[in-house]
C-alpha cells in the first residue's frame, strides 16, 4: 500500500496540478496527505486512484 503523498511525489505533480485533474481541491489532499480529514470521501478516493493509475484500495489512509 502506498500514500497519497508517495503516489503524488512519485508522478511529480504538485497539488494545484493533482485538484486540476480530479476535482479535488488543494485543501482536501492536504487534508487527506496529513491524516488530518475528518471526512473520507469514496469518490475523491476514486477519482485520486484513478489519477494515480492505482486501485482506491491500494492507497494507505493515514489517521491523526
Amino acid at each position: 500500500m502506498t500514500t497519497l503523498l508517495e503516489l503524488r511525489q512519485a508522478k511529480r505533480w504538485t497539488k494545484k496540478e493533482v485538484a486540476a485533474k480530479t476535482g479535488v481541491s488543494t485543501y482536501k489532499l492536504t487534508q487527506y496527505e496529513q491524516g488530518q480529514h475528518k471526512n473520507l470521501y469514496a469518490l475523491d478516493f476514486v477519482l485520486l486512484a484513478n489519477a494515480y493509475g492505482v486501485k482506491p484500495s491500494d492507497i494507505q489512509v493515514n489517521m491523526r
